[in-house]
């Protein structure tokens, strides 16, 4: 039992207001200080009924060395003093004063502190510690001082959580007055339903909050209200921060009134309280070690003075990262790294963790850990005199002043040491000079300047954070600690994106979505608008939300006034500023050094018309100065880039193209916002002439231009967004380079906006018929036919060949030349004779005009050989490309360019002509020429790469073709893009092959990558995008998913009619593969009928004996067949093959095929002898023509098989059965299509002969294979 207690009458003239100290203490080596709720008293509050103040009449008993006292503040409801309308950071800020006066009165300033905080004091504890926290030794270092040496907290009934959770004012009314309910007031309203001043504090003290031995005490019993009912005031979910560290949350078995008055000292509570006071009071060693703090009389530094431990913890909300902190382990702790004196440098741009990753690393540090801040000369000598005067020994010698000294003194400790220099981002011999040489004193730096490098032994330059990291900081520093709602993963991730995963920017923007200055769902819309709001915004707002204490663009500000201070020493500093706010208008990535050179190299642009603008009046001519022999000067320009480098704002990247920088979207947002709209066209328009006449100048200067052109791209694609918030006068070699540039990266809807905007300023300015405005009609022409607007092409094409005719005459070179873009056009409509026509008076004009051997004259029969090839007139090209190719080998030589390209085309009709072999020879010289003359990656000599693979396909060497385009492919990714024109030709040419090679899943997903690249690019109703959708479909009919294949061929046909008309050849060809899948679905009428309507049309519109019809009818014949009509099916075979032979001869694969099909149709006639005959000459063309092992020549020996079999000679139609099965296996796979078909045709052979166990056998095996390759559910 206790002693009796003496009761104490209080005087009642006293305020209640201010601190009271009620208890001295013996020798305090302790502070506790307790500060009531809403509606209390400095002592009531504490006090029980029968008049025990716990805090000074049981408490001392128990921590006899403790200083107890208690603080009040106007907190009556009832009270109609304006006092109570003061806001919660005014009471705190008067809260801490107080208390700060008595500690320096009695100079206890670094005695420990443990606070007892009931309900609403809890709240205004934290504003006061979050006060102190951003203070500091210029500032108010008494208040900062409290936060440093505060140890402990009791929240008793503190509704951290805010009024969502807990009561509403309203009902907070009804517990404390039966009178007055309508009083309202500020404390009422911060604890309000939605409180944002409780909320912003949550995440302001979460900060702080791991520094201090917590305890969340929380009520177990309702309280009475005044109108009868009974409520709990703060629950649990408001008295708790669910995951705060160094936090323990505990029930007290009373109301929220009584949890703070103790009627004993047996009361349970009162001793739970107690022991958990003692606790913190004999962890004081512990938290010592732990952050650093000095509790004991001396201020040894060995023990880490106070004012470096608030400095040494990371933010609560910091993720990932890991990478980075095992490398400074390694290089720090790890044993075997043997290097004597550790110093390492940790670079890169301001906002992207250096200082967050070395303060976890420091966290994590078991050695003696001192920060210094490094930013000036001046900020590290203060940290140097500060951790001086933290030592009597120090003092005593007298070393305060002498950074090099303390580093001495530090050395002779004999103790490990690590010192970090924090944001030495000046000059290198700032930091260099104070580098120890003793092994015991390791050394990490932070910097924005990689030149540091020198000075240290290890380095580790600091990227953005990875996709998983970015999005958790952004989900951590968004939500509520506790907060169970699910954010979108793809919205985070469209958010981290936009701000290109920097982790200051991602805090921020967390905080800003926290604070409700916008949603999640909107924050990249508002971030488009209001970027600046959000980036900047109100500094101290930020300081608390975000935990990092910086705004994104308070830290970029740093560098930009530490390049602006050195702008008086030189222009290189000015220069480097210039060139910041003209890198806000390029591509973030690859500004290469040789769009300035070429800028600054090229001849002028040669403009026909002075009426036209240029852009050259806009170039930045400071960093484009040549020598006396036209070579550009490049030192300006790398001294004020490597200046930018220095301070982290833009970073050097290696490119193929040379030296390239990259900035950071963010760094590039600020550099905008650093410049007044009136300025920032002058730095657009600077961007744009580099742009333009990098592209129309000697692009002779770069080796690879077709890397340039490909990397120049997304420059001109930033530059084309900037358009739409700029307006910049028109410039015409702006708008011809954008337009040519946009062709040659097959970006077709860009540059029909551009072309259409030029031919319309030029038809203005210069007159409609000028040969300017004709030129541009012209290229419009042609862009219209590539974005499959062949009717619009016609038109425009039309009208130059009308006009040209009428003002330069009908045999003008240029006449000539529209003339034959015309013919182009008319191909693509599948007008071919009226192509032909054309091309022919093109080239008679060009044989008048210009000779027969000109480059003119030879490409204009190179066209018309490829339109004799649309026309089936295979024969008439081969002679005529013969011819062409000759005339260029003369002319230029064998490896020019275009004689590889008539070659080309010539290796294509041969393909045509059944001439593989041929073929094949022609376009392995054309890849070795390609190789040598372009290189193995050109794009010229990827196309030639394709075309080989084409051929091999043809000649059934579908492995070697899936090789080639497989590097094809790659190649076409890695210098294209995945999204070029001919990466994804190169996609549907694999993907023909992995058919082929019966792959047909993998042929599936391929060329669905295709079809959704072309709708985002082209649209859904492009030629290209059709073409793919029809590939779909076949690929489906294979999988036997006849009904989806079929319903997509129903959508391009639909499309080609709208698009090309019910006639052209695309149009036709979608018919022929609708009409095919029908056929499987057994819709044979439907077929027929489709079937019919092809061949009519292509009778129509080509000849009856051109190829394309030749197939109609066997497509005919073959719908015959399945409906049963084999007499009329053979009648319409004969023709055909008559007709083949013909036009191609009797060996030519088409002709081949027909006779195999007439062979099967014999058959089904019961004319097996003939039928045999017919596949017997079949068999000797295709082996003389493709040799023993193509699938074609495979095929056509199990159709011979078949028919022996009907002929009843089962041995020799099994031998030849085996005979292909083996040569199937292979060179196809035991799980091809075609190997399984055979295996199904042997199965049959082998039940003729009555061998059942082994075609059983055989049989098995050809389910099981077939339910793996197709699944359970295919037809077959």
């Amino acid at each position: 039992m206790e002693s009796e207690i003496v009761n104490y009458a209080r005087d009642r003239t006293d305020s209640g207001l201010g601190i009271k100290v009620l208890v001295e203490g013996i020798s305090p080596t302790l502070d506790i200080i307790a500060i009531h709720g809403l509606d209390g008293h400095r002592e009531d509050s504490w006090t029980a009924e029968n008049g025990i103040l716990w805090l000074r009449d049981l408490l001392p008993r128990r921590l006899p060395h403790a200083r107890i006292a208690t603080y009040g503040y106007h907190a009556s409801t009832g009270s109609q003093s304006n006092k109570i309308d003061e806001t919660l950071y005014g009471h705190a800020e008067n809260f801490i004063s107080r208390l700060a006066s008595l500690r320096n009165n009695t100079t206890t300033t670094k005695r420990p502190i443990i606070f007892l905080a009931h309900s609403l004091g809890g709240i205004i504890l934290k504003f006061a510690l979050i006060h102190a926290n951003q203070c500091n030794k210029y500032h108010l270092p008494y208040h900062e001082e409290i936060m440093l040496y505060t140890t402990g907290i009791l929240f008793f009934g503190t509704p951290h959580q805010g009024a969502a959770v807990a009561l509403s004012a309203s009902q907070m009314l009804r517990v404390l007055l039966p009178v007055d309910e309508n009083t309202s007031h500020k404390l009422l309203r911060s604890l309000a339903t939605n409180s944002e001043v409780l909320e912003m504090q949550l995440s302001q003290y979460n900060g702080i909050s791991a520094l201090f031995n917590t305890k969340f005490l929380y009520e177990a019993y309702q309280t009475d209200l005044h109108d009868g009912t009974s409520s709990f005031m703060v629950p649990k979910s408001a008295a708790i921060v669910p995951g705060a560290r160094n936090a323990e949350p505990i029930v007290l078995n009373k109301n929220h009134t009584d949890m703070i008055k103790f009627y004993s000292a047996e009361d349970d509570d009162f001793n739970m309280v107690v022991s958990l006071l003692q606790t913190m009071g004999s962890d004081l060693p512990k938290l010592e070690l732990e952050y650093g703090r000095d509790f004991s009389q001396s201020d040894d530094i060995l023990n880490r003075g106070p004012s470096y431990r608030r400095k040494l913890l990371s933010s609560p909300r910091f993720t990932g990262q890991d990478i980075y902190l095992e490398k400074l382990r390694t290089f720090f702790v790890d044993r075997n790294v043997t290097t004597h004196q550790k110093h390492f440098l940790l670079y890169g741009m301001g906002g992207i963790g250096k200082t967050q990753i070395s303060l976890k690393f420091a966290e994590e540090c078991t050695d003696l850990t001192l920060w210094l801040d490094a930013t000036t000369a001046e900020t590290l000598q203060t940290s140097f005199t500060e951790i001086s005067k933290l030592d009597p020994v120090m003092k005593s010698l007298g070393i305060e002043e002498s950074g090099e000294a303390i580093i001495g003194w530090l050395a002779g400790l004999g103790r490990k040491c690590l010192l970090i220099f924090d944001n030495a981002d000046g000059m290198t011999a700032l930091v260099s000079k104070y580098l120890p040489p003793a092994h015991l004193l390791d050394v990490l730096i932070t910097s924005r300047n990689p030149d540091l490098h020198q000075a240290v032994s290890g380095t580790l330059h600091l990227e953005v954070m990875s996709k998983e990291d970015a999005i958790l900081l952004l989900m951590r520093s968004s939500t509520r600690e506790g907060e169970t709602h699910v954010l979108k993963i793809e919205l985070l991730q469209a958010i981290a994106e936009k701000l290109g995963f920097l982790p200051l920017a991602l805090d921020v923007a967390g905080a800003a979505i926290y604070m409700g200055l916008c949603t999640v769902e909107k924050y990249v819309s508002t971030y488009l608008k209001n970027h600046e709001i959000l980036l900047y915004g109100d500094y101290l707002l930020y300081k608390g939300a975000s935990l990092y204490n910086k705004t994104v663009y308070g830290t970029l500000d740093i560098s930009y006034d530490g390049i602006e201070k050195k702008s008086a020493q030189g222009n290189t500093a000015g220069d480097a500023l210039y060139l910041l706010k003209m890198m806000a208008f390029f591509h973030h990535q690859n500004i290469m050094e040789v769009i300035f050179q070429i800028a600054a190299e090229a001849s002028e642009w040669n403009i026909k018309d002075s009426r036209l603008a240029t852009t050259q009046p806009d170039l930045p001519f400071q960093f484009l100065e040549c020598d006396e022999d036209g070579q550009w000067i490049c030192t300006k320009l790398r001294k004020a880039m490597q200046m930018l480098c220095d301070y982290s704002l833009i970073l050097k990247v290696p490119s193929i193209m040379g030296l390239s920088w990259s900035i950071h979207p963010i760094v590039q947002v600020w550099a905008r916002d650093k410049v007044v709209n009136e300025k920032q066209i002058i730095h657009l328009a600077a961007v744009r002439a580099l742009i333009v006449n990098s592209i129309n100048g000697n692009m002779d200067l770069v080796e690879q231009s077709y890397q340039f052109h490909r990397m120049i791209l997304p420059h001109m694609m930033a530059y084309n967004h900037y358009t739409s918030y700029f307006r910049l006068s028109y410039c015409d070699d702006e708008h011809f380079a954008l337009t040519a540039e946009f062709i040659e990266n097959g970006y077709w809807d860009y540059a029909s906006r551009w072309c259409q905007q030029i031919m319309a300023i030029r038809k203005w300015i210069l007159g409609p018929d000028h040969d300017c405005s004709m030129a541009m009609m012209s290229k419009l022409a042609y862009i219209c036919e590539r974005q499959g607007k062949y009717h619009r092409a016609q038109e425009l094409a039309v009208q130059v060949v009308k006009s040209c005719k009428q003002q330069l005459g009908p045999g003008h070179q240029n006449t000539l030349v529209y003339m034959g873009t015309l013919a182009s056009t008319l191909v693509s409509l599948g007008k071919y004779t009226e192509a032909q026509e054309l091309e022919m008076q093109v080239l008679e004009g060009c044989k008048k005009l210009l000779g027969p051997e000109h480059p003119d004259t030879l490409s204009s029969m190179g066209g018309l050989g490829g339109t004799l090839r649309c026309l089936g007139k295979y024969t008439e090209a081969q002679e005529l490309e013969i011819q062409v190719l000759q005339a260029w080998k003369k002319l230029l030589g064998p490896e020019h360019p275009n004689t590889l390209l008539s070659m080309s085309n010539l290796a294509a009709t041969l393909r045509y002509l059944g001439k593989y072999s041929e073929a094949q020879d022609l376009e392995m010289l054309v890849l070795e020429a390609c190789k040598k003359l372009l290189g193995p990656e050109h794009p010229d000599t990827l196309t030639c790469m394709g075309a080989l693979a084409c051929t091999l396909r043809d000649l059934g060497k579908y492995t070697e073709a899936q090789e080639l385009e497989m590097h094809v492919l790659e190649a076409c990714k890695k210098l294209l893009g995945p999204e070029h024109p001919d990466t994804l030709g190169s996609m549907r040419n694999l993907a023909c092959t992995l058919m082929l090679l019966g792959k047909y899943s993998e042929a599936q997903e391929l060329q669905m990558q295709v079809l959704e690249v072309c709708k985002k690019l082209l649209g859904p109703e492009h030629p290209d995008t059709l073409r793919s959708m029809g590939a779909l479909a076949c690929t489906l009919r294979h999988l036997g998913k006849y009904t989806e294949g079929q319903e997509l061929e129903i959508q391009v046909l639909k499309a080609c009619k709208k698009l090309l008309g019910p006639e052209h050849p695309n149009t036709l060809i979608s018919m022929r593969n609708l009409a095919c899948t029908l056929r499987h679905l057994g819709k044979y009428s439907e077929a027929q009928d489709l079937a019919m309507q092809v061949l009519e049309a292509r009778k129509k519109l080509l000849d009856p004996e051109h190829p394309d019809t030749l197939r109609s009818m066997g497509d005919l014949a073959w719908t015959l067949r399945y409906l049963g009509k084999y007499t009329e099916a053979q009648k319409l075979e004969l023709q055909v093959l008559e007709a083949w032979k013909k036009l191609l001869g009797p060996e030519h694969p088409d002709t081949l095929t027909c006779m195999g099909a007439l062979a099967c149709t014999l058959r089904h006639l019961g004319k097996y002898t003939e039928a045999q005959e017919l596949e017997m000459q079949v068999l000797e063309g295709y082996k003389k023509l493709l040799g023993l092992d193509h699938p074609d020549t495979l095929t056509c020996m199990e159709a011979l098989a078949c028919t022996l079999s009907y002929l009843g000679k089962y041995t020799e139609a099994q031998e030849l059965q085996v005979q292909v099965l083996q040569a199937f296996k292979q060179f196809l796979g035991p799980e091809h299509p075609h190997t399984l078909t055979s295996m199904g045709n042997l199965v049959c052979t082998l039940r003729d002969l009555g061998m059942y166990t082994e075609a059983q056998k055989l049989e098995l095996q050809v389910l099981e294979a077939s339910e793996k390759l197709l699944g359970p559910e295919h037809p077959q």
